[in-house]
């Protein structure tokens, strides 16, 4: 279970990336269900995406802007991120041409 403490600040969207990973783990789990883990993973995803959601807004009073650093940081995850998926989108499209 989840501890929350009384005093303590979070940083927007903490609660969503905590549900989005239990959600895709969970996922899992529904995908072999349904025979498919692929698909399973973000089912369990939007799951955690709807329960994160849920907890952001009943802590929103509890969170705290985020320093320069962690803007910073931010920035640079999403354009890591923003360029993988590029390289990979081209690398599918690629093999799929080429078969």
């Amino acid at each position: 279970m989840i501890k929350i403490q009384k005093d303590k600040k979070y940083v927007p969207g903490t609660w969503i990336v905590i549900w989005i990973a239990i959600g895709a783990a969970l996922g899992i789990s529904i995908g072999r269900v349904l025979g498919n883990i692929v698909l399973g993973i973000p089912i369990g995803a939007g799951i955690g995406v709807a329960i994160g959601s849920t907890f952001e807004a009943a802590y929103k009073d509890k969170a705290r802007p985020l320093t320069k650093e962690e803007e910073k940081r931010q920035k640079l995850a999403i354009l890591i991120g923003l360029v993988i998926l590029v390289v990979l989108a081209l690398a599918g499209l690629a093999l799929f041409l080429l078969r």
